[in-house]
Order: structure tokens, then sequence, then C-alpha cells
């Protein structure tokens, strides 16, 4: 035997492809094998050894990168900007050290970050309407995966199971498990949206899919699982599936079993962002409200009437449905206005997060949500009539 040897995983040859024929009938060597792979095929090399993805891993981990020109684009408007306070602090953190990175560079920092802050764009529903290649023109990856004679057993060490995507600084997510419900419901709301016909929705609903993947605890095995076939189910059939009501049990079980509750667990993101805990409608943010473009304030006030009715209900509902459900929607709403009206975002993430226990409370404590789906319907009558 030569020395350093290529090692092919035993699951590699249960996989229907000529090249994986060869290589079993030693007609092709293992260095051969390896060298004549593509980023297209579902294998990856850890150490010394080949192994195969699993079906649900390979679709999961597909890379979902933007046309080139939407990739440029995102770059030159996240890096444009310069109140980043709408942002989770660790987006933040990574966009304020693009922009330093980036400061005369002759590309390369760009094409490394480009992918992400496209991403990022997606996330926080910055507008790319006008940008060629957007996410309604561009194609989604085609690669398939191979035909297998029996199932492949899940042996990829997870340190290999990373998305496809450029370097980024490396983040350490809190354990969180209010973000991953925030994450889910965020994810189905957005889902019902695309398959309202709204398409170009689909990339929020597998980045909330992952942002729900990375806070969850490595250890939670049923949840990891379950949110990655929804990913891995959305990016193959290029349409969402979030299956609310199924997902939502898995994550009350996780929640028991650290022991925390909805009352004592603090949302991270909605406490980065809010140095006062603002709840009331302020003459500046009404300001804003005026300022926001028709169609935008038909979708708040969508998304409102909805958030009312929820709440006005929630005791005759089933309650951890309706929550998740509320929680999204508000989530999904504050994300909407988040670059255009912050000030208002922020009012809602901590009305979010004050009642999120009970939106039932909202009502009682005078917080329906009614007020302000008066305030927005008055100011797109407002700019229709000013049109």
């Amino acid at each position: 035997m030569s020395r350093l040897p290529v090692i092919i995983n035993p699951e590699v040859f249960k996989v229907k492809d000529p090249r994986v024929s060869r290589l079993s009938n030693a007609q092709l060597s293992a260095e051969a094998f390896a060298m004549g792979l593509t980023s297209r095929d579902p294998f990856v090399m850890v150490g010394s050894q080949i192994y195969v993805y699993t079906e649900v891993e390979f679709y999961a981990m597909r890379s979902a990168l933007p046309a080139n020109e939407a990739d440029d684009a995102a770059f030159e408007k996240l890096l444009a900007l310069e109140d980043l306070s709408f942002m989770h602090q660790l987006d933040r953190t990574f966009v304020e050290d693009v922009k330093k990175k980036a400061k005369g560079c002759s590309g390369c920092q760009r094409r490394r970050y480009k992918a992400e802050l496209y991403k990022l764009a997606k996330k926080y529903n910055i507008d790319l309407d006008n940008v060629p290649g957007n996410a309604t023109t561009r194609q989604p990856d085609s690669a398939e995966y191979p035909e297998t004679s029996s199932p492949i057993l899940q042996n990829v060490p997870e340190d290999a199971l990373v998305v496809n995507t450029p370097k980024r600084p490396v983040i350490v997510r809190k354990d969180c498990i209010d973000c991953v419900e925030k994450h889910v419901s965020q994810a189905w709301v957005l889902g019902n949206e695309v398959l309202m016909g709204y398409p170009e929705h689909l990339p929020l609903v597998t980045a909330h899919l992952r942002e729900a993947l990375e806070e969850l605890p490595k250890n939670a095995r049923v949840l990891v699982d379950t949110l990655s076939f929804c990913l891995a189910r959305t990016n193959y059939t290029n349409s969402p599936f979030v299956p609310l009501a199924l997902i939502l049990p898995a994550i009350t079980a996780l929640r028991g079993s650290m022991h925390q509750s909805l009352d004592d667990q603090q949302d991270n993101v909605a406490k980065e962002r809010a140095k006062v805990m603002e709840i009331e409608l302020t003459d500046e943010m009404r300001e804003e409200l005026r300022h926001i473009p028709v169609s935008l304030l038909s979708a708040m006030a969508h998304d409102l009437t909805y958030v009312t009715t929820l709440t006005r209900d929630f005791k005759e509902r089933e309650a951890n449905h309706t929550r998740a459900a509320w929680q999204g929607t508000l989530a999904v709403l504050a994300d909407r206005v988040a670059t255009q009206a912050p000030k208002f975002a922020n009012m809602i993430r901590n009305r979010r997060m004050l009642f999120v226990a009970n939106p039932g409370l909202a009502l009682e404590c005078g917080y329906d949500f009614q007020e302000l789906l008066d305030i927005v319907n008055s100011a797109k009558d407002n700019s229709i009539s000013n049109a």
C-alpha cells in the first residue's frame, strides 16, 4: 500500500454513478476519482477519506448563490448604508468588518463577501427589485442527487456539513429556543406568501430556516433533522415546506428539556436592537410612515390586520400555533420596514418580545395593534390621495 492513501468510505459505493462503478471495479484509482469530482457531486473529503452526503444533507446544503449582477448590487447597497441599527448585532458586526476590509481592496475581499451580503439583503428585505438577476429571475441550482442502490447512512462528520458560501468571520451563536421558534414562524409566514403568489420571498424562507438551524443546540438532533429536511425539500422543490403545526411540538419539548420557558428567556435579537423598550407609537414613527411607499403600507396593513385578529381571538384559538403565527407575522412586519422605518420596526419588535409568552395580554394591556393598523391605513390613504 502506498503512503498517504485516499480512503473511500463504504457508503460511496452505494451511489449509482459510472465513476463509482469504475472505482469499485478497480478501473479508476481513488486519487483519480477524487480529482474528477465537481462541486455538483454529493461527495466531500474530510482528512484523507471521501464521504457521500445523504439526500437530505445534499439539498439542505444546496448553494443559493445569486447571479453576479444581484450580488454586486447587494454588496454596494449594504456597504453604502450608514445606519445598521435594524440588524442583529452579529450581522451588523459582520457588515462593519466587511466595510473596513473592502476599502482600497482590488476586488478579492469583494468576491469573498458578495454572496453573504446578498443573503443579508434578502434577510432584511432590502429592496433589490430593480437589480438585474435578482431572486425572481435567477436560476436555482439544478444539481440533482444521484440514484443509490440503498439508502445512504448518515456518517459525514458534522464539521463538513456547512453551506457552500464564501468564508466569513466565525460567529458562535448562543443557543436560543425562542429565536429558533421565531425564525421557523417567519419561514412559515413567508412560505404562505410564496404560495399566494410572491415567489420573491422564497429566499427569505430558506434564510430563516438556516438561521433556526444555526441557533439550535447542536445536540437537538430531532429538530436539527426536521429543519434540515424542511430546508432540503424547500430547496429541491423550489417551494416552501414548513409544516408549523408539526414542528412546534418538538420546539416545546426541547424548551422543556432545557428547563426554559417563554417567560424567562429573552429574545437576544430584540434586546440588542432596542436600548429603550419603546412600545408606544411616537411622532417620529408617524413621520417615518409618511415616507413609506403605498405598496409597502399595504403589506403592513395586511400583516397588522392578521395580528390584530390573532391577538383578539388568542384565547379561543389553538394557543401554541396561534402564538407562533402571531410572533412570525410581527417579525416579518418588522423586517419589512426595518430599513425605511427603523424606529417603528423596533417598536414592533419590542411589543413582540414583551407579549410573546401570551399575546392575549397585549389586548388586556391596550396594545392589540388596532391603533397601528388605523395609522398605517391612514398613511396609505394620504399617499394615494397625494399621488
